[in-house]
């Protein structure tokens, strides 16, 4: 899945194009996996618990860029130190 189909599920398209700019142009498995699981197309809590490197922060920035164009409120929890300093 190419990032510019998660405009399919709600992701503003100059959202998209700032990531393909940055060099995310293709989706991880996991990451493919999120975003075509029902909890994320029906807008429910997800909950994704994967390797290092795998893509958990990409899914966690393209949940919240959803929520807020569509004026929802949406919390990003991190449990490592290094992480939330960032």
């Amino acid at each position: 899945m190419r990032v510019a189909e998660l405009e399919k599920l709600g992701i503003p398209s100059p959202v998209t194009r700032a990531w393909e700019e940055r060099g995310i142009d293709t989706l991880t498995p996991v990451q493919e996996k999120a975003f075509t699981s029902a909890a994320f197309r029906e807008e429910h809590n997800l909950l994704v618990v994967s390797p290092t490197s795998s893509g958990k922060t990409f899914v966690a920035e393209v949940g919240l860029v959803r929520a807020a164009a569509s004026g929802r409120r949406a919390v990003y929890l991190v449990p490592f130190k290094a992480m939330a300093r960032e």
